[in-house]
């Protein structure tokens, strides 16, 4: 997504949540205690308003748990931005 350079694991590596086939960085899906699931995604993004992209980010995430079926089990999603880059920092990740 324009914007988002990547995600970020954090200091220690510990934002990270395991799929079935392998680990997805600055991801946590926490199961909640009413049921579902909550997300927080923790990113680093380019010098752009930030809470548009968050925003649009939310969305994304809200559209593709709807498609996969999953819309009812989605609970919030969380979005931390960990770290914001210049665009010469971006040309050399």
């Amino acid at each position: 997504m324009a914007g988002v350079v990547s995600s970020h694991a954090g200091p220690q590596g510990t934002w990270v949540t395991a799929d079935r086939e392998e680990r997805l960085p600055g991801v946590l899906a926490t199961a909640l205690a009413g049921g579902g699931y909550g997300v927080e995604l923790h990113l680093v993004t380019e010098v752009v308003p930030l809470l548009p992209l968050a925003d649009r980010v939310r969305s994304r995430v809200e559209r593709a748990a709807a498609s996969a079926g999953l819309a009812d089990v989605l609970g919030p999603v969380d979005i931390t931005i960990e770290d914001v880059v210049t665009p010469n920092e971006v040309s050399k990740r």
